[in-house]
């Protein structure tokens, strides 16, 4: 349930050390195909003992409003980030979602597993391809593509998604987790 949020100043002091942090954890992120914009500010808000509002992180970042407003709606389809309620004037306050295994989840939900399957159509079309082109013309000038090295990235690009979908996106207690990596390493040792 969402409460009101009490008023706080729109420009937070950070110290450098937590500057240093949100700065790092920027850079970790871009790894992941977001803006490092997004880590600095899922990290305010992680470590905040208080919800922040818009203005806030803009102002206490040096970020615009603009490219902060992006970055929240994207934090927020991604559930990232969370709405904590609303304070005076109807001022949005945001929050980290604490539940990391759900966020991590998330992602590799909306984003991985569409790009693996993208990927895995695409090697697909590229073995019918092949196999269409040495039928009809053995001797082809040009890049010539390795039938094994095909097969073994059929498989690989395979591996991944059935990893992917074999994750259960409502179990995510660490625990549960732990049990999942398991019987997916055990899966795949088992195909090698």
């Amino acid at each position: 349930m969402k409460r009101p949020v009490r008023s706080t100043p729109d420009v937070l002091q950070i110290s450098p050390e937590i500057k240093r942090v949100a700065d790092g954890i920027g850079r970790f992120i871009e790894y992941w195909g977001f803006k490092a914009v997004h880590g600095r500010i899922w990290t305010l808000l992680y470590l905040s003992s208080e919800p922040l509002s818009a203005i806030q992180l803009a102002r206490t970042l040096g970020v615009s409003k603009t490219l902060l407003s992006f970055s929240i709606s994207e934090l927020l389809q991604y559930n990232v980030i969370q709405e904590a309620g609303r304070g005076p004037k109807r001022t949005i306050y945001f929050r980290a979602n604490p539940q990391i295994n759900s966020v991590i989840f998330n992602v590799l939900k909306q984003r991985e597993t569409p790009l693996i399957k993208e990927i895995e159509a695409s090697v697909l079309d590229l073995k019918a391809d092949v196999e269409r082109d040495t039928s009809s013309s053995p001797s082809r000038p040009g890049f010539e593509v390795s039938g094994t090295g095909l097969e073994e990235l059929s498989s690989l690009v395979g591996a991944a998604r059935a990893v992917l979908e074999s994750l259960s996106w409502d179990s995510l207690e660490p625990e549960d987790l732990a049990v999942q990596f398991m019987m997916i390493s055990m899966a795949l040792k088992a195909r090698s």
